[in-house]
């Protein structure tokens, strides 16, 4: 039976609060769109190669931590509560999973309760859940370096007492949970390579609105990723400065540009399956965006407007039509704190 939380406390978020019985981390866990995405091929580790220009949204989820003192017999206890439902709060969560990985990485032990609001939809290309499981490490890291709540853990040996977390460390057990984790972490405007977990910072396109749909279908990312029939990949190929420096022009160029240059693998396989998108997409061109693209493998479709005005106006529209489905407004964002 899932746990549904009763309640969830107004505290900012990524600040955290302390006293003697417990801490507190209060944190965004960002969506995250496909400006692009291109297959390269599949690896000898069966992973395939990605090469894809991500970026980080305004919408989120939250993420509550509480770290309560543990008896020094007992073993680490991790409770995890959701306004979702349909949302695991065992091992096959990446929020609860994260936590686990964390603790067991750094050889800590924890009682923690993880609270989790849920506004990213489900299997939608958007991350949510990696977003998620990012989230979780960089609070536990934030109060694990934090010389106040750092009494909430108990080594299991004396190998990492006195460490500081980095970034980098975080990056080693992000890339065993998701291949968005790693960006997840970095958030921001990125072109991620490998499996996910090479990041190469770009210029930011912050602030720009988007127009996000979901479809009421649902896109497995195992079954896309098998509709495509990526050719084996026998060597790593990854970009140059001269790439970055390209991929950063067409950025700062503006929407025309990127609709020029930047593109989405899955479409076509997507577009198969669910035919009937296509009629979004020409809805959403229509209503002014130059840039219509899936996101992740699908079926979520994004629009990036020009203006503000422009996507709300839009929305207005599209919420009259008999598309099923949802149509949610935000807009770019870099890493909120």
């Amino acid at each position: 039976m899932k746990k549904i939380h009763p309640t969830f406390s107004n505290q900012q978020t990524d600040k955290i609060r302390v006293n003697r019985k417990q801490a507190h981390c209060k944190l965004r866990a960002q969506a995250k769109i496909n400006l692009s995405l291109k297959i390269l091929g599949k690896r000898p580790d069966s992973y395939h190669q990605l090469h894809s220009i991500m970026q980080s949204l305004a919408l989120h989820d939250i993420i509550e931590l509480t770290l309560k003192p543990l008896n020094p017999t007992a073993e680490t206890n991790i409770s995890l509560f959701t306004n979702n439902g349909d949302l695991s709060c065992g091992m096959e969560n990446i929020a609860y999973r994260s936590a686990k990985l964390f603790l067991e990485h750094f050889q800590l032990k924890a009682n923690l309760t993880i609270s989790l609001v849920k506004n990213i939809s489900l299997a939608a290309g958007l991350a949510g859940g990696s977003a998620n499981g990012a989230a979780v490490l960089r609070g536990l890291a934030n109060l694990y370096n934090n010389p106040q709540t750092r009494r909430f853990f108990q080594p299991v040996s004396s190998v990492n007492q006195n460490k500081i977390i980095s970034q980098a460390e975080l990056l080693k057990i992000a890339v065993k949970i998701g291949a968005d984790v790693s960006f997840s972490l970095h958030r921001g405007t990125a072109l991620c390579e490998g499996i996910g977990e090479i990041i190469n910072p770009l210029d930011s396109f912050s602030k720009r609105p988007v127009l996000i749909y979901n479809p009421p279908e649902t896109i497995l990312t195992a079954d896309a990723f098998k509709s495509l029939n990526a050719y084996p990949l026998t060597e790593l190929k990854l970009a140059n400065r001269e790439t970055l420096n390209f991929y950063n022009q067409i950025i700062n160029t503006g929407l025309k540009s990127m609709n020029e240059y930047f593109a989405n693998d899955f479409t076509s396989a997507i577009l198969h399956k669910y035919p009937h998108l296509q009629e979004i997409c020409h809805a959403l061109h229509q209503t002014g965006s130059q840039f219509v693209r899936f996101t992740g493998s699908g079926p979520t479709i994004f629009a990036i407007y020009n203006s503000y005005t422009e996507r709300d106006q839009a929305l207005l529209l599209l919420k009259k039509s008999d598309f099923p489905g949802t149509f949610t407004a935000t807009y770019t964002k870099d890493a909120w704190n």
